[in-house]
């Protein structure tokens, strides 16, 4: 098993829906996709997100697609209407979601 970021193996997307934060996290390839599926957890995500979301976190497979569709409820403050963080709308939390460490075996 070897540690490598999320960012290593895919790219993502961010936005919200009220206090929900939806990130796409698209794989390379079918090889990444598979790593991340057997090491992304929502568990390990929420615990990434500790201090910006209180979760639940649901992870929906999109395999057709090499993807993952992330949800993460209770984060963003409240939501763009109510909230007083900097980024109201999430479109960070896919870039910050990209520096998990992830346990995978492979290269």
């Amino acid at each position: 098993m070897t540690t490598v970021q999320l960012g290593d193996l895919a790219f993502a997307r961010s936005g919200d829906k009220g206090e929900r934060s939806n990130i796409c996290v698209l794989a390379f390839d079918a090889a990444a996709f598979a790593r991340i599926d057997a090491a992304l957890t929502p568990k390990l995500v929420l615990e990434f997100f500790a201090g910006l979301a209180d979760g639940p976190v649901t992870i929906y497979r999109v395999p057709n697609m090499n993807a993952f569709n992330v949800i993460v409820d209770g984060a963003l403050g409240g939501g763009s209407t109510r909230t007083l963080w900097w980024d109201v709308t999430g479109k960070s939390m896919g870039n910050h979601l990209l520096r998990l460490p992830i346990e995978a075996s492979g290269d």
